[in-house]
């Protein structure tokens, strides 16, 4: 099992433009071994990891941008298997991949910056809920609480 975070830059155009340097920053700091990450579109990024360490490294990520002030982050966490390698990220495909895109997919029906989806939807449903209430303090936190956290 390997999970893959997808995201994006919430209103990147009103953000300063060193927005992208900390998120390269936070990317290329993120927790464990075997991590690939790639920015797209822009504002945009994919990246596969270790399942274990999925939801530290997105909350890692979006500590890092609330550094900056008015920015925020949208984050799909998809847990699966791969079945296609590849060099890129966004080349690659599997189980894990199609979550991660349904799951950033539903954020902005289920008005929420970070969801996850795994094959078990019983545990989707009950870990979802613990992060909605994360969200709570995570999505209000100011830069000084971001910057110790980052």
């Amino acid at each position: 099992m390997i999970a893959v975070i997808t995201g994006d830059i919430i209103n990147s155009r009103a953000l300063p433009d060193d927005w992208i340097d900390t998120l390269k920053d936070a990317l290329v700091s993120l927790f464990g071994k075997k991590t690939k990450w790639e920015i797209f579109r822009g504002d945009s990024f994919q990246i596969e990891l270790n399942a274990q360490n999925a939801l530290l490294n997105a909350i890692y990520i979006k500590a890092c941008i609330k550094t900056i002030k008015k920015a925020d982050v949208r984050i799909g966490i998809g847990i699966g298997k791969k079945s296609i390698d590849s060099e890129r990220v966004t080349e690659a495909n599997g189980e894990a991949f199609i979550n991660s895109g349904a799951a950033f997919d539903n954020l902005k029906v289920s008005k929420v910056n970070m969801a996850l989806k795994t094959p078990w939807a019983k545990f989707d449903e009950d870990f979802n809920l613990s992060i909605r209430l994360a969200l709570i303090a995570m999505d209000s936190w100011g830069q000084i609480t971001a910057i110790q956290d980052c």
